[in-house]
């Protein structure tokens, strides 16, 4: 069976859900690791926007430090370029997701699947 799987900070399992279009959208924002059918590993923060459907976007960060967590990028480029991959949720096999793991809850930003 396809699920999410969501799990606390500090990597401690909290929930499961189906994996279906429906709710895939309660890992919004959250970072992610997916799996789909070709055995394939993708990470990144997931972006599900209501006017697409069918797929979401997993996002990093093209210049982030991963050292300091800081974006740093060459003279003259916008440092919060990201970087997306699309991924089909008919092609996704199992999600991980980590809670609040957004730094725009107060954690580290990372392009990395880690938790804190």
């Amino acid at each position: 069976m396809k699920n999410i799987e969501f799990y606390k900070l500090n990597g401690q399992f909290d929930s499961e859900e189906p994996l279906n279009e429906g709710n895939i959208s309660k890992a919004n924002g959250m970072k992610v690791k997916v799996t789909t059918l070709d055995g394939e590993e993708h990470v990144g923060y997931l972006e599900k926007l209501i006017d697409f459907y069918g797929y979401v976007n997993l996002y990093t960060y093209k210049y982030l430090d991963e050292q300091s967590g800081k974006l740093i990028a060459p003279d003259g480029q916008d440092k919060y370029v990201l970087e997306r991959e699309k991924i089909f949720i008919k092609d996704m096999v199992h999600v991980d997701a980590i809670l609040y793991s957004n730094p725009r809850w107060t954690t580290r930003l990372t392009n990395e699947y880690k938790f804190f």
